[in-house]
């Protein structure tokens, strides 16, 4: 789906916690952003509410407000005031086995995942707010799922139809998003055993075209 938007896709299979906080790390280097027009993550993994826990089960996972801190313009200043999309499948587990869970209070992310190396010259990103032009999609179900046989997210089906449907149709993004809503809710009202839950946060400062 992506290709055919005109994004440059890295498909990476089966990332431990440690490889997909790397990776991100990885992404959000201005090397790699630094001729873009746009930002686009999708991620599928197991997760809690607050953690994507990838492959692994017996330690901590990735916060999700890391994932997205991680490209704010304080740490990837080359992405400042351009859109950043983020679409990630969660299937949702009771928490990490053999780990405590986090305090209450605990911070929005951990200061060890946002280290990043200094840049070679000064950047003037003042101008853009902290959060600004971010949209963030995020469908979470059941663990269980994934025991179906030949299963298929329905949250990842509908988001490709939506996209590529509003692709030829040339409408914004967040209306793309709404039409998508609509698949997902009518899956949940014939499959209320298989439900999909869906929040749709953005702070886009301009209406977003996938041509």
């Amino acid at each position: 789906m992506f290709n055919g938007l005109h994004f440059k896709v890295t498909l990476v299979k089966w990332p431990s916690v440690g490889d997909t906080l790397s990776l991100l790390r990885q992404a959000a280097q201005p090397r790699e952003n630094q001729e873009v027009d746009a930002f686009a993550c999708c991620i599928i993994s197991r997760g809690t509410a607050t953690d994507l826990l990838a492959t692994d089960s017996h330690r901590l996972g990735v916060r999700l407000d890391t994932v997205r801190h991680l490209f704010i313009p304080d740490y990837c200043p080359r992405l400042a005031g351009k859109p950043k999309l983020f679409f990630i499948q969660t299937y949702s587990v009771s928490g990490p086995q053999g780990c405590s869970s986090r305090p209450t209070g605990h911070p929005a992310h951990r200061e060890e995942d946002l280290e990043t190396d200094g840049y070679g010259e000064p950047l003037s990103v003042e101008s853009v707010p902290t959060d600004a032009d971010v949209f963030w999609s995020h469908c979470w179900t059941d663990e269980g799922q994934l025991e179906e046989k030949d299963h298929r997210s329905v949250y990842l089906q509908a988001l490709r139809g939506a996209v590529l449907t509003g692709q030829r149709r040339r409408t914004h993004l967040v209306d793309v998003h709404t039409e998508m809503n609509g698949v997902i809710f009518d899956h949940n009202r014939r499959n209320p055993g298989a439900r999909y839950n869906i929040n749709l946060r953005h702070t886009l400062r301009k209406n977003l075209y996938m041509l």
